[in-house]
């Protein structure tokens, strides 16, 4: 089979665009880490009451099966990526579209995050909101100091 020069270049193309999607998605995200972590760490160091604290459990209990199923879909197209990244012949249009997965699958964890924060902040005082937030600013979205937070070990706060 002879590949025209130009059939060549559209493959070249589109695998550095692959590689550029891949290199954005490695950045808002890590495979297996969990975004909820920062989230958590804040919370441990925060100053709770009883009652807030049993109000937070509440809230991280109802967020559980939707990040259980996102951070399941999270492992499965990451085990496709990589499948895809070494399929002979390799499939840059496959592998986009994988990226392209990954990248939504990681918004909606980082969305899921956002919204429990939200929720979270409305039970806490003035002062505690101001730790939190300076908590929150001091690691980056994703980005794990102690061990990841999931479904299967979700605090007790």
């Amino acid at each position: 089979m002879k590949i025209s020069r130009n059939h060549l270049i559209a493959i070249s193309v589109l695998a550095l665009e692959c590689t550029f999607q891949r290199e954005q998605v490695e950045r808002t995200s890590s495979p297996g880490v969990d975004p909820l972590t920062s989230l958590y760490q804040a919370l441990v160091r925060l100053d709770l009451s009883d009652a807030q604290r049993k109000q937070i459990e509440v809230l991280w209990r109802s967020e559980e099966p939707r990040i259980g199923k996102l951070q399941r879909a999270q492992r499965i197209a990451e085990a496709s990526l990589r499948e895809a990244e070494v399929d002979q012949p390799f499939d840059p249009a496959r592998v986009s579209t994988l990226l392209n997965r990954q990248a939504e699958i990681s918004a909606y964890l980082r969305g899921t995050e956002s919204h429990l924060a939200a929720a979270i902040v409305e039970r806490l005082d003035p002062s505690q909101r101001s730790a939190f937030v300076r908590l929150r600013s001091r690691s980056a979205p994703g980005e794990t100091v102690g061990r990841a937070v999931g479904v299967a070990n979700a605090p007790s706060i």
